[in-house]
């Protein structure tokens, strides 16, 4: 099954610091929106155990407040880390509906999420890992259209050589 880059992202996210189906891990909610934001998913794994950090980070803040007159900086910063988290929610609710992980919520801490790989989720994130894998899964939902660009492709280059001898 392919999935979209956000649920692909957190679901090899998991499978990397989970390592195997049915373990539960817990993660502040704001750092998974940090492990969505980096473009390497190995560093998305140590952004996501830092509990320390939030994904307003200082410099933005401190930017934002250095000149007093434009908190724009500041503003697109919330609204940057709302969008992220909207985004977190959502990745975790479609992985949760099509059973490739387990979610709970803490109940102490609100912002922590305990997710769980089921097996189907740690099969699929396993095949994530690789470039043939990853490759195999895209074209197993793409091929039936991929054909019909072929045919058209080549459709198009006869019905131009007709029309080239034709003329």
């Amino acid at each position: 099954m392919w999935l979209p880059k956000g649920e692909r992202t957190l679901l090899l996210a998991y499978f990397l610091e989970i390592g195997e189906p049915d373990k539960e891990g817990w993660y502040k909610e704001h750092n998974l929106v940090n492990a969505l934001k980096v473009k390497s998913i190995k560093k998305s794994i140590s952004v996501m155990r830092d509990y320390s950090k939030n994904s307003l980070t200082e410099e933005s803040a401190k930017q934002g407040l250095q000149n007093k007159n434009d908190i724009s900086l500041l503003e697109n910063a919330i609204k940057d880390y709302i969008n992220y988290l909207n985004r977190v929610y959502t990745a975790n609710s479609r992985l949760a509906k099509r059973k490739l992980v387990t979610t709970k919520i803490h109940q102490v801490e609100r912002d922590f999420v305990g997710i769980s790989l089921t097996l189907e989720g740690w099969d699929l994130a396993r095949k994530y890992t690789s470039w043939f894998g990853k490759t195999g899964e895209w074209w197993k939902e793409n091929k039936g259209h991929w054909v019909w660009v072929l045919l058209g492709i080549i459709f198009s280059f006869i019905t131009g050589w007709l029309t080239a001898k034709l003329t």
